[in-house]
């Protein structure tokens, strides 16, 4: 098996930047969700940063409360960076689109079904008036 070296050294700063991004804006604003940091709203991955502490305390019925599908965001995200790494032309392949559709196609679907059955817990639709938007809206209704 090749390893593709310049490969595995832009995976590895491309994670290293990934988790420092999450732990440098949930210290500091409290989510490391971007849709939530400029939109206000929470997006289908709303809680994998959460599930994946959680199971990385091994308190996995916490993490699968937070979000059920963070095995298989993980899983997809690291089979994506391994193929990256040792096979980086199958990842235009047909399968590999076919596998990451159906992926983000579970991801909306779960969304919706949470939105809908839990409204008033975890992924509840509720408006945080410290994004970006909010923050361009309030100066916008006062006149800036």
């Amino acid at each position: 098996m090749r390893i593709y070296r310049k490969n595995a050294i832009r995976a590895l700063v491309f994670s290293s930047v990934f988790v420092l991004y999450c732990i440098v804006t949930t210290l500091t604003i409290g989510s490391a969700c971007p849709i939530r940091i400029l939109f206000g709203l929470p997006c289908p991955a709303c809680g994998m940063t959460r599930a994946c502490l959680a199971a990385l305390t091994f308190d996995f019925a916490k993490a699968f409360y937070i979000h059920p599908l963070f095995i298989l965001g993980v899983g997809s995200a690291a089979a994506g960076l391994i193929l990256y790494i040792v096979k980086p032309d199958v990842l235009d392949s047909r399968a590999v689109t076919v596998a990451a559709s159906c992926v983000v196609a579970a991801f909306i679907v779960l969304y919706v079904i949470r939105l809908a059955l839990r409204p008033n817990t975890l992924m509840a639709l509720e408006y945080s008036y410290d994004s970006l938007l909010g923050r361009i809206i309030r100066l916008i209704k006062n006149g800036i």
